[in-house]
């Protein structure tokens, strides 16, 4: 299933001639390698493949699904996409568990290691969108951190995040109802005030490219 979920189409090949017996092995939501294929190949020849190694048509997965079901056909393009989303946002969450990822990389950003920084986001792109920890990008402005930043930024980290402002005291009544007046913080304007003057700067070359 990684094989195709990755669009490996020369892994597949080989493991659905060399290890059909896991060809209609389902995952935890019941999809087989088949539901995958019609799902993230857009190619009938792998279709046509699975089905003469075996990959059965009839199983359905824990909504009822069958297969054909998951195609762009069948469920739409908004679908298909939704589809696709759930089954990247779970792989995702299962490479970050296994390697510690936030743990890891906070660490990396706060050692200033960019090495490593680089090392693990290479890891992340190939199990979804690395844009889910753009919250980071904090830590680099905190801790001045630019090289880091840049290199996440170039990276498709995203550019339009807030966080809470450092004034605000969730224990606080009138700052737990939000009626604290305390604004939030931008990722820019925290570049700003702790002197991160290349990452601010490509914060507005990126929002220009965006905006044109």
């Amino acid at each position: 299933m990684k094989a195709v979920l990755h669009q490996r189409r020369s892994m597949v090949l080989k493991l659905v001639t060399e290890c059909t017996f896991t060809i209609n092995l389902p995952d935890s939501l019941g999809r087989t390698v088949l539901h995958y294929a019609y799902l993230f190949m857009d190619d009938p020849e792998m279709i046509i493949l699975l089905q003469r190694c075996g990959a059965r048509t009839d199983l359905t997965d824990v909504c009822g699904r069958l297969p054909r079901d998951y195609s762009t056909l069948s469920c739409g393009v908004d679908e298909h996409r939704r589809l696709q989303r759930e089954v990247l946002d779970a792989d995702l969450d299962i490479y970050t568990y296994r390697t510690d990822f936030e743990n890891s990389f906070r660490a990396a950003i706060k050692a200033a290691d960019l090495p490593l920084v680089e090392h693990l986001i290479a890891g992340l792109s190939r199990h979804g969108d690395v844009a889910r920890y753009s919250q980071f990008l904090f830590d680099c402005v905190d801790l001045c951190r630019e090289d880091i930043a840049i290199f996440l930024l170039k990276s498709g980290f995203r550019t339009d995040i807030w966080r809470q402002n450092p004034l605000c005291i969730n224990q606080i009544p009138v700052c737990a109802s939000r009626e604290c007046g305390h604004s939030m913080v931008s990722l820019k304007q925290r570049a700003v005030e702790t002197g991160c003057t290349r990452v601010s700067k490509l914060i507005n070359a990126l929002t220009v490219d965006t905006v044109s």
